[in-house]
């Protein structure tokens, strides 16, 4: 063989790892929020809204990432009775769109946020405040602490939060 067939041959298989490599490491949002099985009604409106999907092609597609805040069922559960049955599937899509960010952001990184920071929620932001070393997310009428994190490897970061973000009613 000669070895321009050899860096051929070489620079064939370190692609395919490299494509192998990238398809193992996107991460599965199901399967995360399966496992820790508080995120029940997350997961039931994310399918219902068709936004599992959206997730997913965004993991694959953007090269920025993604930060999700994730409300546990004991959050949905401090919403007013009815408050989730009677909202139109673009009034679910667009609070769910409210707690993703089209950026990953380590816990790190989400301390040293000064600005609002945009959300996949068409004009609207959250604000990232700090108190006590505790890091705040404020939609404007709701604030809440990030508790831990989920999943924190690129592209995708994932925290739980104790209630649902509402937007600002404008």
């Amino acid at each position: 063989m000669t070895s321009s067939r050899i860096y051929a041959l070489l620079a064939l298989l370190l692609l395919a790892e490299a494509a192998a490599l990238h398809a193992k490491t996107t991460p599965n949002l199901v399967s995360i929020l399966t496992r820790r099985k508080k995120y029940g009604t997350l997961l039931k409106l994310l399918k219902t809204t068709n936004l599992v999907t959206a997730v997913e092609d965004q993991l694959k597609n953007n090269p920025d990432g993604i930060t999700l805040f994730a409300p546990t069922d004991a959050a949905f559960g401090k919403l007013p009775p009815g408050a989730l049955a009677n909202l139109t599937l673009a009034q679910a899509t667009y609070i769910l769109q409210l707690h993703a960010l089209p950026e990953f952001y380590s816990f790190g990184n989400l301390r040293k946020v000064k600005k609002p920071i945009e959300t996949f929620a068409e004009g609207s932001s959250l604000k990232v405040t700090l108190s006590r070393k505790k890091v705040f997310i404020s939609s404007g009428p709701v604030t809440t602490p990030l508790k831990k994190s989920l999943y924190k490897k690129f592209p995708l970061s994932l925290f739980t939060i104790g209630d649902v973000l509402i937007p600002n009613v404008k």
